[in-house]
Parts: C-alpha cells; sequence; structure tokens
C-alpha cells in the first residue's frame, strides 16, 4: 500500500492566506501611519527652524536701526502688517527696509518679503527686488512702543525718530490643519531710539536781581 502524503487542504490553505493578508494589512497601516506622524513633525520643525531664522533676522535690522535727524527721507514708520525704516548693514551702509506681508494666490497663507534699497539710491525710483523672508506665514503683526506715552500702540507715524521697541508675532501653520498655529513673538530695543528722543528742556536759572538780599547780621559793622 503506498503512504499517503501529509498536504493542506483547500480551507486551510485559503485560512492560512486571509491570516497573511489581515496581518501584512495591519503592518502597512501602522508603517504609513508612522511615516505621515515623522512627515508632519519634520515639516513642523523645518518650519519652525525657518520662523527663527526669520525672527533673529528681522531683530537684529531693527537693532541697528539708522536714525538721522538732518536727511528728511530718513524716517520710521510702522503699520500693523508692514514697517519702513532704514538701518546700518555691516559693511557700513545705509539702506532702507520695507518688510511686509503679501498674500499667495489661492493658499491661506502668505509670504514674508523683505525689500532694500540704499540711501544713496532713492532718487531710483525702480522698485528693489522681493527678498523672501519667510513664507507659509498665516499671519504677521507689528507693535510699537512709545516711550514717552509708556503705551504699545499698532501704528507708528512717520517720524525721524523710531519707537523705543518693536514688537513682532509671526504665525506658521500647525502640523496639521487641526493643530494650532505655531506662535512666535519677539521684542526687539532699538538703541538708537534714546539719541533720537527729545531732551527735556532745561528750566531757566532764577533771575539774580529777583533774589532778595540776606539781611545783616545783628553783630556786623556798619
Amino acid at each position: 500500500m503506498k503512504r499517503r502524503r501529509a498536504a493542506f487542504t483547500l480551507v486551510e490553505v485559503l485560512i492560512g492566506m486571509s491570516m497573511f493578508a489581515v496581518i501584512a494589512a495591519s503592518v502597512y497601516a501602522s508603517l504609513y501611519l508612522g511615516i505621515k506622524v515623522w512627515r508632519q513633525q519634520e515639516r513642523a520643525e523645518a518650519q519652525l527652524q525657518a520662523g527663527l531664522r526669520a525672527a533673529e533676522l528681522i531683530a537684529g535690522i531693527l537693532r541697528n536701526t539708522y536714525v538721522n535727524s538732518r536727511h528728511d527721507e530718513v524716517v520710521f514708520s510702522g503699520m500693523p502688517e508692514e514697517v519702513n525704516f532704514f538701518t546700518v548693514t555691516a559693511a557700513g551702509d545705509v539702506e532702507e527696509i520695507r518688510l511686509y506681508l503679501e498674500p499667495a494666490a489661492g493658499q491661506p497663507s502668505a509670504g514674508l518679503y523683505m525689500q532694500r534699497r540704499l540711501l544713496r539710491e532713492l532718487e531710483n525710483e525702480e522698485d528693489s527686488p522681493a527678498e523672501p523672508v519667510a513664507l507659509q506665514v498665516k499671519k504677521f503683526s507689528w507693535r510699537y512702543y512709545d516711550a514717552v506715552a509708556g503705551r504699545w500702540q499698532d501704528r507708528w507715524d512717520t517720524s525721524p525718530a523710531p519707537p523705543a521697541q518693536v514688537a513682532f508675532a509671526l504665525s506658521l501653520p500647525g502640523q496639521s490643519p487641526e493643530a494650532p498655529d505655531i506662535v512666535l513673538e519677539k521684542f526687539v530695543y532699538i538703541p538708537a531710539a534714546a539719541s533720537a528722543a527729545v531732551p527735556a528742556e532745561t528750566p531757566p536759572a532764577p533771575d539774580s536781581a529777583a533774589v532778595p538780599a540776606a539781611p545783616a547780621s545783628p553783630g556786623g559793622t556798619q
């Protein structure tokens, strides 16, 4: 008699294949979810680093704000989403800076851009090229501190004197559409504001003629 070889039945093969498919699908779903979360974290980290670099760049330029009350065109002007001022570069040149938001077409975010123009080239009416400072910006706002009034305000009227401090808030998208925005806020002290402040008037010295003479002592000589 011939021995029958042990083998799997068709039902056992189908059950095994089904179990393998379920396990493979579970592993794939876990791997896909892990890769998705990792990519979101990488994107959020890249946006955060880009925002930090942009904040440091803006703060460095603001600290070098240039003031010259004898030059009519050297002024500081600020609005809630745009600022114009003059700064001193590392090479010693004076240049005009404009920082502004420009909405992206069809996108919920905008771009933060900067335009530079040297002081000696102000007569040139051509617009200087826009340099991207930060992209995918949800919101960017400015505030200006008036040291005389002792309060913060969202506008700074065109003036040769800059504000004592400037605060700006940069909002970037979170890891996902449901996640909260990444908000970076920075306060920058402007040293040139102290030199541009109008000194207080010195009160006039009392008139010597109006000061009564001290009475003579009783024992004094006549």
